[in-house]
C-alpha cells in the first residue's frame, strides 16, 4: 500500500512524532505522570473526546483501588491523531 502526503502532512507528522518522543522521555525519567486518573483525563483531554476513545477501544482504562485510570500515552496519541486529522481536513478546505 502507497500513501502520498504532502509537504504540510509530513510536517505535522514530524512535530506530533517529535512531542511523542518528549513525552515518553520525560514520563521515563519520571518527570510527568505515565497515568491519569479519570476526572484528570478528562479535565486535560475533555470528557467528550475520552469516551469518545474508550467506546471506540481507542483507550483501556484500568480499575486501581476503586479509581480509573488512563495511560497518559494513549491518550496524547488520540489527541494527536485528532490534531492532525483537523489540519489535515482544513488544509484540505483551504486548497480548494
Amino acid at each position: 500500500m502507497t500513501y502520498e502526503l504532502s509537504d504540510f502532512q509530513i510536517l505535522s507528522l514530524m512535530e506530533k512524532a517529535g512531542e511523542t518522543a518528549v513525552s515518553k522521555f520525560c514520563m521515563k525519567q519520571g518527570i510527568t505522570k505515565s497515568q491519569f486518573s479519570q476526572r484528570a483525563a478528562f479535565n486535560q483531554f475533555g470528557e467528550t473526546n475520552v469516551r469518545r476513545w474508550k467506546l471506540a477501544g481507542k483507550v483501556n482504562p484500568h480499575k486501581k483501588g476503586g479509581i480509573i485510570y488512563y495511560q497518559v500515552s494513549e491518550l496524547e496519541a488520540m489527541r494527536n491523531l485528532n490534531e492532525l486529522q483537523e489540519k489535515h481536513f482544513n488544509h484540505l478546505r483551504q486548497e480548494k
